[in-house]
């Protein structure tokens, strides 16, 4: 979803919550933009699957997503927290935070 959001230079909105791989979506926007109440969430990456398959790994999954974020421009010291959170919980950053650290580029209101 990032690629095709980043392909057709298409700007990212979040006005309530956008969690786990929503977050990756988002920030392909070239301007990304947070509502008042809007919240991100990252955790780690697991496959959690009965029929696992050894073409996919988290840990490989989450450096190339990694990557990607900081070539949007996201803050190096916040990547190294991203992924930190379990993947059974989720590390809310607060609004200061994810402008500190481009996640987004601004607040608007409402919707």
């Amino acid at each position: 979803m990032a690629k095709l959001i980043k392909k057709y230079a298409l700007d990212t909105y979040v006005f309530d919550s956008c969690m786990s791989a929503c977050v990756t979506a988002c920030i392909g926007g070239v301007r990304r933009h947070l509502g008042p109440e809007g919240k991100l969430g990252f955790h780690q990456f697991t496959w959690d699957s009965m029929q696992k398959t050894p073409y996919i790994d988290p840990k490989e999954e989450q450096r190339i997503d990694k990557v990607f974020c900081g070539s949007e421009g996201i803050e190096g010291d916040f990547l190294e927290r991203v992924f930190q959170a379990s993947h059974t919980d989720i590390w809310s950053p607060s609004t200061a935070e994810l402008l500190e650290a481009g996640v987004v580029h601004e607040i608007v209101p409402g919707r």
